[in-house]
């Protein structure tokens, strides 16, 4: 499951959406990291480390994305002047 309140739906995966190779390579990475969990799911403290890492790994892709998109809108703004 994809959460939609996400930046990375919101802004990457939605967007993926009106090309289907990048969203065929998206969901290939998605399900990647999905079948790599799943496959030590039955071992506890892997499973702890993955709802650890979910964690972080959202965290710092909302950073990425914020960060992404703020030098977007001043190259943007640049190109205006």
């Amino acid at each position: 499951v994809i959460n939609s309140a996400h930046g990375f739906y919101k802004k990457i995966y939605e967007r993926a959406t009106q090309d289907p190779m990048m969203q065929i390579l998206l969901d290939l990475f998605l399900f990647t990291l999905a079948k790599a969990e799943d496959i030590h799911y039955d071992n506890e403290e892997v499973r702890k480390f993955y709802n650890i890492q979910r964690r972080e790994w959202s965290s710092i892709m909302s950073a990425f994305l914020e960060e992404a998109e703020e030098e977007l809108e001043d190259e943007l703004s640049r190109d205006k002047e």
